[in-house]
C-alpha cells in the first residue's frame, strides 16, 4: 500500500515519517557556557525540572532540533550519558556518547551563526533505553536554550 501524506496514521517528526500513530516527544534544555570549559546539560520533558530517561525497552528517535543562543559561531553536540546532569554541569556523566560529532570541541550540524536567531535542523538520532539525552558545549561565552523533538518506538 502507498502511504501518501494524506494517509491518516502518517505523522511526520522532522525527516522521519511513521505509519503507526505515535505521540510526538519534545524535549528542552537550557545550557550557559563558561569560557574556560565545557558544560553539558540534560534534556527535560515540558514542565518538568529532572532529566528525561528513555522509556525500559524503548528507543527515542529524535528528528528535529531547534536552538539559538546569546552569541554566534557556537557549536553544540547532542548525545547521551547514564544519568541526569543538570543544566550546564562542569562534567559529563558516565560513558557518555557523542551523535554527531567525534568531540565536544569538533565542529558539527547543529551550530549556531547569527545571535538570538532561531535555529530548525531535520536530524535523526537514537537514544538507547534508560539513557539520558544531554548537549555538550564547548568552552565559550553564551547561553543556548535547545528543544528537541521525535518519540519512542
Amino acid at each position: 500500500m502507498l502511504l501518501t501524506r494524506h494517509f491518516p496514521e502518517l505523522w511526520k517528526f522532522g525527516t522521519h515519517e511513521r505509519a503507526a500513530r505515535g505521540a510526538p516527544l519534545m524535549l528542552w534544555t537550557v545550557i550557559s557556557q563558561n569560557a574556560g570549559a565545557e558544560r553539558y546539560s540534560t534534556f527535560r520533558r515540558s514542565g518538568l525540572q529532572a532529566g528525561y530517561a528513555v522509556t525500559a525497552a524503548k528507543t527515542l528517535v529524535i528528528t528535529r532540533v531547534l536552538l539559538m543562543g546569546t552569541g554566534g559561531q557556537l557549536g553544540v553536540s547532542i548525545g547521551y550519558a547514564d544519568a541526569d546532569l543538570g543544566i550546564s554541569a562542569a562534567a559529563d556523566g558516565a560513558n557518555p556518547v557523542l551523535l554527531d560529532s567525534s568531540s565536544v570541541g569538533t565542529p558539527n550540524v547543529l551550530a549556531l551563526t547569527t545571535a538570538l536567531t532561531t535555529y530548525e535542523v531535520d536530524v535523526y538520532y537514537e537514544i538507547p533505553a534508560a539513557k539520558f539525552p544531554r548537549i555538550a558545549a564547548p568552552a565559550g561565552a553564551a547561553t543556548m536554550f535547545l528543544q528537541l523533538f521525535g518519540h519512542e518506538v
